[in-house]
């Protein structure tokens, strides 16, 4: 399955703080708010990466994760 980690770059194409970390979050948001440029780089940067992304790719590759579960499972079952 696809997550955030798999096409955001940490300070390339967005910024990433760890879950419940409302500190280091806080310092992220708080670096963005004076730094105009870093903002503005990593708004195109984050855009172009979204536009390299379709929903079509992203369904289908589900759907084949979700296959590999099934049949793992199928297998199992019958040993």
């Amino acid at each position: 399955t696809w997550g955030v980690k798999d096409f955001v770059s940490h300070g390339e194409n967005g910024l990433m703080a760890p879950r419940r970390s409302p500190k280091m979050f806080a310092a992220e948001m708080s670096e963005l708010l004076n730094e105009a440029e870093k903002r503005k780089q990593l708004s195109r940067a984050g855009r172009e990466t979204a536009e390299t992304y379709s929903m079509t790719e992203h369904l289908d590759r589900e759907l084949r994760y979700l296959e590999e579960i099934d049949s793992a499972s199928v297998s199992e079952s019958s040993n």
